[in-house]
């Protein structure tokens, strides 16, 4: 499974993208489903989305669940 870090973006404003979070109490991947690659968080390199499409996921900012550091898969 392919493994790609992500870009670490400044906090987004809630008008110019869509965050994707998880709130559980121990981290998880936000997102997993059934594609091939793996994307890591930029800062702290987190597994943010397991068995993804990066160009599924491309129009989201993911939210470390580990860290808190916003990423885009783009």
């Amino acid at each position: 499974m392919p493994k790609r870090t992500m870009r670490v973006l400044d906090e987004p404003l809630p008008e110019d993208a869509r965050v994707v979070t998880a709130m559980r109490p121990k981290p998880q991947p936000v997102l997993a489903g059934g594609g091939r690659s793996t994307l890591l968080c930029g800062a702290c390199g987190f597994p943010v989305a397991k068995r993804v499409d990066p160009a599924g996921v491309g129009a989201l900012v993911l939210q470390c669940p580990r860290c808190g550091r916003y990423n885009s898969p783009a």
